[in-house]
C-alpha cells in the first residue's frame, strides 16, 4: 500500500498540473475513485459500471470507451475513442482469457502552459494546453482473482490516457503504461 501511495506521489510530481480558478472544480476532470473504490468492465454492458461506454461526450467516457475496446477486442470502439480505425491494432485485438477488467482512476489534471514532449515507442507525441490526462490503476481480472502489483511489476498497473477535445467530442490522443515514462 505505501509503495503505490509513493510511486503515485512520485509519478504526479512528473506531470502537469492544473489549477482550476477560483478553487472551482474543472468540469471535464473526471472524478477520483477512492481507495477501495473499483470500476468494472465485461464483455455484458448490464454488469458492467460505465453506462456511457460508446459515447465520447467527456475524458472519462472516452477513457472507459477505450478501456472496453480493448478488452472487448472490439475495433469499433476503439474508433469511437480514437475517432480514427486502427488497421495496425486488428491483430493486437484478440480477446484474452480475463473475465474482467477492474480499474480505478487515481489522478487526473489538465496541461498547463508549458506540456510535456517525449518519443514514446519511437512515436513523437506531444500535449497541447487543454488537454485533459487522467492516471488510471488497471487489474485483469479471471473470476474473483485479479492481478496485484509487486514492487517490480507496479509501473506496469497504472496507465496514464491524454484525451483532446475536437469540437463536441473527446478522443484519446496517448495511452500507455507508466513504465514507458521517460
Amino acid at each position: 500500500m505505501r509503495l503505490r501511495l509513493n510511486l503515485i506521489a512520485a509519478v504526479l510530481c512528473l506531470l502537469p498540473t492544473a489549477v482550476w480558478a477560483e478553487g472551482k472544480r474543472d468540469p471535464d476532470l473526471p472524478k477520483l475513485d477512492p481507495e477501495g473504490y473499483w470500476r468494472v468492465v465485461t464483455d455484458d454492458p448490464s454488469t458492467t459500471t460505465s453506462k456511457c461506454i460508446g459515447k465520447n461526450i467527456s475524458p472519462e467516457c472516452t477513457l472507459e470507451t477505450e478501456i472496453a475496446a480493448f478488452f472487448r477486442a472490439d475495433n469499433d470502439l476503439l474508433t469511437v475513442a480514437t475517432g480514427m480505425r486502427r488497421q495496425q491494432w486488428e491483430e493486437r485485438l484478440t480477446k484474452t482469457s480475463e473475465t474482467s477488467i477492474k480499474y480505478r482512476i487515481v489522478s487526473s489534471g489538465r496541461v498547463g502552459k508549458n506540456p510535456p514532449k517525449y518519443d514514446d515507442m519511437h512515436q513523437e507525441f506531444s500535449w497541447v494546453k487543454g488537454d485533459v490526462w487522467v492516471i488510471v490503476d488497471e487489474r485483469d481480472c479471471r473470476g474473483n482473482q485479479c492481478a496485484e502489483p509487486t514492487p517490480a511489476t507496479a509501473p506496469f498497473f497504472l496507465m496514464r490516457y491524454a484525451f483532446h477535445k475536437f469540437g463536441r467530442r473527446w478522443l484519446s490522443i496517448y495511452s500507455g503504461d507508466l513504465h514507458w515514462v521517460q
